[in-house]
């Protein structure tokens, strides 16, 4: 095992699941895949969305990372969340300058709990076309 493969674990068999997106390598390049089902003789089956070529993928260890979803940056939700990610951030900052100076007001929000509420905000306004790295 590399040092590289030790730094990055990958993909494990749990983390695999059918209509997942996942970049793989599929003879020799690196590609955008789609899980169709689990292969009866071990693996899964996929379709290389490049080619569209039905492949099979033996072990999760092929597989590198999802294929991350980003916003748009077009529709209104993600209009909305990005006029609003500024105020978000300066939040975060100042909470986090507050509880490194210990002067955290303790009916204030922690950045923890900044950060989980801009999360939840940003899963409950799903971007309308997204587009893919």
């Amino acid at each position: 095992m590399s040092m590289k493969d030790a730094m990055n674990p990958g993909i494990r068999k749990a983390d695999v699941e059918i209509g997942g997106r996942f970049i793989a390598k599929v003879s020799g390049k690196l590609v955008k895949v789609r899980i169709t089902a689990e292969s009866s003789y071990g693996g899964w089956n996929a379709v290389n969305e490049e080619s569209g070529r039905a492949i099979r993928i033996r072990s999760a260890r092929r597989l590198r990372r999802r294929v991350k979803q980003v916003r748009c940056g077009e529709c209104e939700n993600c209009r909305t969340l990005i006029m609003l990610k500024p105020t978000w951030f300066k939040r975060y900052k100042a909470a986090k300058k507050a509880l490194a100076e210990g002067s955290l007001n303790p009916d204030s929000w922690t950045p923890e709990q900044i950060n989980a509420e801009w999360r939840r905000m940003c899963d409950e306004s799903p971007c309308m076309g997204p587009k893919e790295i």
